[in-house]
């Protein structure tokens, strides 16, 4: 019996072990790991709303100059540049010929290293817009968005939606939304992201604009997101996911081209610029649980009319030498503040790709808030 006891006690010892790493193993995993993320994140965005107004009192801008024209910033929406022609070339039909012809034009940008900060809409948003990101350590709840810092720069500010924000997750872009002095949403939205067009000619011409236009782009489910009418044909990958989805992209395409066209030639647009949230693989969609580089590589694209390239000629020599850099969406916020002059005490020129401090090594690159390197992408190693 004096043998078994050791045995009973050490059996024990290591069946609360075997627990214990079970148990830790678990909680790093999913849905454990996404729980305690989300839970972190409502606490954050319910922090953001709480204090806002408070962060945005504290905002010093530290550079001169006025807002002059319309300037139009684009959120796209589950946009993989894996499945446009104008960033991988390679691919086999032309689904973003307006981007594509554009790409050798004096004053058009396409970045075809750019990546999200994570793979779902509101935690992407929440970087994306507001002086929060991965790499400056500022909590959510201590940010201010791009929307105050072209308030202050003396544009009028317009939020035009496609995603109706309903839900607490939702609560970052909604505040962020109605900091504009005019917010307003397509009549059911989501509905054909071409409807947002009426929206935008029914704001005064003559203004200095600021202008946000959430899209609803390439979302689930692909065949809800074009119009009957809109014609497509040719090569996909991925399958019959694929061929739909394509049909998104080339719709937002057609989308992006009639906003552009219409802005240029009716509202003095100085600059526009289209980035997503996030990308989009074939199988899984998007989000974290079966986490994909498709799902965060993502397009940018920046114009930049002959008149501002004539004022701030550094700013788009800047752009076109990082067009080949690295940069994550988390950054727009930086940029954006660059390019309207809007440099504040929230702003870092490090950040800026306007800027020639600019820099993001692969190195320090990141994605999903921090937990992984853009430096796994498969395809930088292929």
């Amino acid at each position: 019996s004096g043998v078994r006891q050791p045995n009973r006690i050490l059996c024990a010892v290591l069946s609360l072990l075997a627990v214990w790493g079970i148990w830790h193993n678990m909680s790093d995993s999913f849905p454990f790991q996404q729980m305690r993320d989300i839970r972190s994140y409502v606490k954050d965005a319910q922090r953001f709303e709480k204090q806002y107004d408070c962060n945005v009192q504290r905002i010093q801008l530290l550079s001169p100059g006025h807002a002059h024209g319309t300037v139009i910033l684009i959120v796209g929406e589950s946009g993989t540049r894996d499945h446009m022609k104008a960033y991988s070339p390679a691919y086999p039909s032309d689904t973003t010929p307006w981007m594509t012809a554009t790409a050798s034009d004096p004053g058009y940008f396409l970045f075809g290293r750019a990546y999200s900060n994570f793979p779902q809409t509101v935690p992407a948003l929440s970087m994306y817009l507001t002086s929060s990101n991965q790499y400056n350590g500022q909590n959510l709840g201590d940010s201010v968005s791009i929307m105050d810092i072209a308030r202050m720069k003396g544009y009028k500010t317009y939020w035009i939606g496609n995603q109706n924000p309903s839900s607490v997750g939702d609560m970052p872009i909604s505040v962020i939304a109605h900091r504009a002095d005019h917010a307003c949403w397509t009549k059911n939205a989501p509905e054909y992201d071409g409807h947002v067009i009426p929206i935008l000619k029914q704001i005064p011409v003559g203004d200095n604009n600021f202008i946000v236009i959430h899209l609803m782009g390439s979302h689930v489910q692909y065949t809800k997101r074009v119009p009957e009418d809109f014609t497509y044909e040719g090569q996909s990958e991925g399958g019959a996911n694929g061929a739909d989805y394509d049909r998104t992209i080339a719709y937002t395409d057609q989308v992006l081209h009639e906003i552009f066209d219409y802005a240029r030639k009716n509202m003095n647009l100085q600059m526009m610029v289209y980035a997503p949230d996030h990308g989009e693989d074939m199988r899984y969609g998007h989000g974290t649980s079966r986490f994909l580089f498709d799902m965060v590589r993502i397009p940018l694209w920046i114009y930049l009319s002959p008149e501002y390239r004539a004022a701030y000629p550094d700013a788009a020599n800047m752009l076109k030498q990082h067009e080949n850099e690295y940069f994550t969406n988390d950054l727009m916020f930086d940029t954006v503040s660059g390019l309207i002059q809007g440099q504040s005490n929230y702003y870092s020129s490090r950040y800026d790709l306007s800027s020639p401090d600019y820099s993001l090594p692969l190195e320090e690159a990141k994605t999903i808030h921090g937990k992984r390197m853009i430096s796994e992408d498969p395809t930088l190693h292929s």
